[in-house]
């Protein structure tokens, strides 16, 4: 699969970052309806700059990850979030039986 890459900062330090090339232009369509590279730099630049904390590493993966919630339909992220919910429910509920 091809994969594209861009620039972004992370703070004061310029990074090289990842998405392979359909998630970054079904993103791109998603954002300005046409691929166009600049729309999916400048999105990925404001995710990382709005929680930077949790761009400190793997930054390619968890953009990666943002894009596919962004472009998913509303119910099938609801659904998504539904499932994380209660898988974590799950461990945490299977945790509290070993202590």
């Amino acid at each position: 699969m091809a994969v594209a890459t861009f620039h972004i900062k992370k703070g004061q330090i310029r990074t090289t970052v990842s998405l392979e090339r359909v998630l970054m232009e079904l993103l791109s369509i998603h954002l300005v309806g046409k691929a166009e590279f600049s729309a999916v730099t400048k999105w990925a630049q404001q995710q990382v700059d709005d929680d930077p904390g949790a761009y400190e590493k793997a930054t390619s993966q968890r953009l990666a990850s943002k894009a596919a919630l962004e472009i998913a339909p509303k119910k099938l992220q609801e659904q998504y979030w539904d499932l994380a919910l209660a898988e974590s429910q799950k461990a945490r509920r299977k945790g509290k039986r070993r202590a």
